[in-house]
C-alpha cells in the first residue's frame, strides 16, 4: 500500500513540474510580443534556469502547435491520442519543443504537456 501511494505522489509531483514548465514557457513567450508586428520573437535556452529549455522529467514531449495567422484558433491535443501518450511520437501537426524547435515568429501558439495521473493535458495559449 506505502509503494502504491509513494507512486502516485511522484507522479503528482511530475504533473505539478509539467505545469510549471509549461507556465514558465508561456511567461517566456508571452515577454516576447511584439506590438507592431502582433508576433512573438520565441524563446530561447537563455531565458531558463541553467540556460535549458524546460524538459519533461519522464521524457515525454512538450509541444507546441503556432500559426502565423493572428486569428489562429489552435486546439487542444486529444490527451489519449496514441502514440503521443505512449511518449513514441506527437501528435499530427504538434512539434516538440526544445532548443531546435523553439515557438518563434508566431501570432497564436498553444503548448501542452500530457498528465499522467489523469490522462489529460495541461495547455496554456498566448493572451494576444
Amino acid at each position: 500500500v506505502g509503494l502504491v501511494l509513494f507512486n502516485g505522489q511522484q507522479a503528482s509531483a511530475r504533473d505539478s513540474r509539467r505545469r510549471a514548465d509549461i507556465d514558465a514557457m508561456v511567461q517566456a513567450l508571452e515577454g516576447t510580443y511584439v506590438p507592431n508586428s502582433g508576433t512573438y520573437t520565441g524563446i530561447t535556452f537563455t531565458m531558463f534556469a541553467n540556460n535549458v529549455i524546460p524538459t519533461d522529467v519522464c521524457g515525454q514531449n512538450y509541444i507546441e502547435k503556432s500559426s502565423a495567422a493572428s486569428n489562429a484558433i489552435l486546439p487542444n491535443v486529444d490527451p489519449v491520442a496514441a502514440p503521443w501518450a505512449a511518449c513514441t511520437a506527437n501528435p499530427a501537426g504538434w512539434t516538440t519543443i526544445s532548443a531546435a524547435a523553439p515557438v518563434n515568429n508566431s501570432k497564436a501558439w498553444t503548448l501542452c504537456a500530457h498528465l499522467e495521473t489523469s490522462n489529460t493535458v495541461y495547455c496554456r495559449s498566448n493572451s494576444r
